[in-house]
C-alpha cells in the first residue's frame, strides 16, 4: 500500500522548485510563476483562507491546517455543523485549485498546505 501511495504522489503535478505565489494586500489576488493574476477581493472566504495558509507557511512550511483550522480561517466565529464545515472547506479548497493554485496546494492526511517548496513574495 506505501508504494502505491508513493507512486500516486508521484504522478501528482508538483510546483516547480522555488516557484513564487506572489500574494496581493490582504490576500485580495494572487500570482502563481508567471501565470495570470486572480482576484479574489469578492471572495471573502477564499481570501481569508489563502492568506491564512500563506501566514502558516511563513510560520511553519511544513505543518498542515486542519479541516478546522481552514473553516476558522475562511468563516470566522460562524458556528455550524462539523460535516457542513467540511464540505465548505472541500468546496474552497477546490475551488482555490481551479483558480490555479494546483500545483501549490497540497492535502496530507493531517490537512492542507501550501507546498513547502514554494516562495511566497508580495505582488510586484
Amino acid at each position: 500500500m506505501r508504494s502505491a501511495l508513493a507512486r500516486l504522489h508521484a504522478a501528482l503535478p508538483a510546483a516547480p522548485p522555488g516557484d513564487t505565489l506572489r500574494l496581493g494586500p490582504l490576500g485580495r489576488s494572487f500570482v502563481l510563476g508567471e501565470g495570470q493574476s486572480v482576484d479574489l477581493s469578492r471572495r471573502q472566504a477564499l481570501r481569508l483562507i489563502l492568506k491564512r495558509l500563506a501566514e502558516a507557511h511563513h510560520e511553519r512550511p511544513d505543518t498542515a491546517l486542519s479541516v478546522d483550522e481552514v473553516f476558522a480561517a475562511g468563516w470566522p466565529d460562524e458556528r455550524i455543523h462539523p460535516e457542513a464545515a467540511q464540505t465548505r472547506v472541500y468546496t474552497a479548497i477546490a475551488v482555490l485549485r481551479r483558480m490555479g493554485l494546483r500545483a501549490v496546494l497540497v492535502r496530507r492526511d493531517d490537512g492542507y498546505l501550501l507546498d513547502p517548496t514554494v516562495v511566497i513574495a508580495p505582488t510586484r
